[in-house]
């Protein structure tokens, strides 16, 4: 079984050439003198993974050594974890380190217990990240954050369940059954210091939040039986035994001036941003990704375009083209700047749910497809990622969909978000290039180890077999995962 590293981002910066069959006229040479100016936004193509381990714990408890370039390696911590009947326990918290998500290191949170509305908020400031009586942030970010909350948070502040002006409350990603095998159980014996509780309590993270449960057997695992209600975002964790204790929702309340605004909240809205919004009137950006429609077939090749490349921004800046609500492509010749017929961002921060108007789609668009994938269809199990980037180069190079087409079968609307694949003129292909000389990147994101890549140039593989005498990352023999069905399959490929 493949070794994963739970996040890891990296930015493929490769600008294409984007030739076309026309005739070449005088705007179409891009030597511009050094004295001159210039600005032409670049084409941002997201390459997003939603494989099953993106649901890992974003704090594992691993040593890291050696150069990221040549020998960089991970090993789990022996000192403060360890399994038991195939699951791993991680009792690593350490309050001199600033953990990464979505509470405020330096807050302390009351848990507002209103049924499916139980949410955090933030009470007041965490003494040295310690919170008696109420939770710490620093230990919730640890406890709590998966790798997709994470991207998330970088990237768009996060996962909205509610976003309205002046309110705004995040939602943790959907944690699958599958995922236990990816996130461990949370252990601390001191829990007076940073929760309402005493003594040793294990939190499971599961569903759109987590459960809090106890060891009453000392066997070093919790003694509570986990399972969930409700549906989509909407879908969060019960509990029961001899060890339960209580569940929560990890809902949380961010951006309040009056509990002071977090690092990440812009002051003028008091909203959550990432790094998207910081550009969105300076790039344009698209998305591809996964399908997830029979799901986990290993024939279902990778890459669909999720939303086309465009200004996600509320205004077009002047002097910019830009493509109208008819989609014609036109020039903003207003001054203080053109509304964006295809924003994704209000004026006032709250995003639009469904920007690209795509009939029968809960949601469109780049931010709404980062922040909402996974909770109706959970996770792809097989990432051919090189399928997908293959298909990006197609998408710059207008090419269309693969002629070995990775969106045969697939319905117009996949987990609740469109997917481009030419089968009406709305979820046709867009031209991403409306300059000449236009950059294009591409940000890829996934996990250390993509794997099942087959239906490119040069190769027709489809099936893959599991290292079934190896021992995989939890000491888990790997033919004991319940994911994999074996059956069928007779030659050796990718891990």
């Amino acid at each position: 079984m493949k070794r994963k590293v739970f996040l890891l981002i990296f930015a493929v910066l490769l600008a294409f050439t984007g030739q076309r069959s026309y005739s070449a006229n005088m705007t179409d040479y891009c030597y511009v003198p050094p004295t001159i100016s210039a600005s032409v936004p670049p084409n941002v193509m997201i390459m997003l993974s939603i494989e099953t381990t993106m649901q890992g714990t974003a704090h594992p408890p691993i040593t890291c050594d050696g150069d990221p370039r040549t020998s960089y390696s991970c090993t789990f911590r022996t000192d403060c974890s360890y399994v038991v009947s195939w699951r791993r326990v991680d009792n690593c918290y350490d309050n001199t380190k600033t953990y990464y998500g979505y509470f405020d290191p330096s807050k302390c949170y009351a848990y507002v217990d209103s049924g499916t509305d139980g949410r955090f908020e933030p009470v007041g400031p965490a003494t040295n990240r310690q919170c008696s009586g109420s939770w710490s942030g620093n230990f919730l970010n640890w406890a709590t954050t998966t790798a997709v909350d994470a991207v998330r948070k970088a990237m768009t502040g996060g996962n909205r369940i509610v976003d309205l002006p002046g309110n705004t409350i995040l939602l943790g990603a959907r944690q699958t059954p599958s995922g236990n095998w990816w996130f461990p159980i949370k252990r601390i014996d001191n829990a007076q210091l940073y929760t309402p509780y005493t003594g040793t309590i294990y939190l499971i993270r599961y569903a759109n939040g987590f459960v809090v449960c106890r060891d009453t057997n000392n066997d070093g695992l919790p003694d509570c039986d986990v399972g969930e209600s409700g549906i989509g975002e909407n879908l969060f964790p019960t509990v029961s035994g001899p060890g339960a204790v209580a569940p929560f929702n990890l809902k949380i309340k961010v951006c309040d001036p009056s509990k002071g605004l977090e690092p990440n909240c812009n002051p003028s809205n008091n909203k959550p941003e990432g790094v998207i919004q910081k550009y969105a009137d300076k790039m344009r950006f698209g998305l591809i990704s996964y399908a997830l429609y029979g799901n986990p077939d290993p024939r279902r090749d990778g890459g669909v375009i999720r939303a086309n490349m465009k200004w996600i921004s509320p205004k077009i800046p002047y002097g910019m083209k830009y493509h109208d609500a008819n989609g014609r492509l036109v020039v903003c010749n207003n001054a203080g700047g053109c509304p964006n017929p295809e924003a994704e961002i209000r004026a006032d921060g709250t995003f639009v749910q469904n920007p690209d108007n795509i009939p029968g789609a809960r949601y469109s668009g780049v931010i709404n497809y980062i922040n909402k994938f996974g909770y109706y269809a959970g996770y792809k199990t097989y990432d051919p990622i090189s399928e997908m980037y293959y298909e990006v180069i197609r998408y710059f190079k207008g090419l269309g969909p693969s002629t070995d087409n990775y969106c045969t079968g697939l319905p117009p609307i996949d987990d609740g978000a469109p997917v481009y694949c030419n089968s009406s003129p709305r979820l046709a292909w867009r031209d991403p290039y409306i300059y000449p000389c236009q950059k294009s990147f591409v940000v890829a994101i996934n996990d250390a180890n993509p794997w099942l890549d087959k239906r490119i140039p040069g190769t027709a593989k489809t099936s893959v077999t599991p290292c079934i005498t190896c021992v995989g990352d939890f000491g888990v023999p790997t033919n004991a995962d319940p994911r994999i069905d074996v059956s069928g399959w007779t030659d050796r490929v990718g891990e």
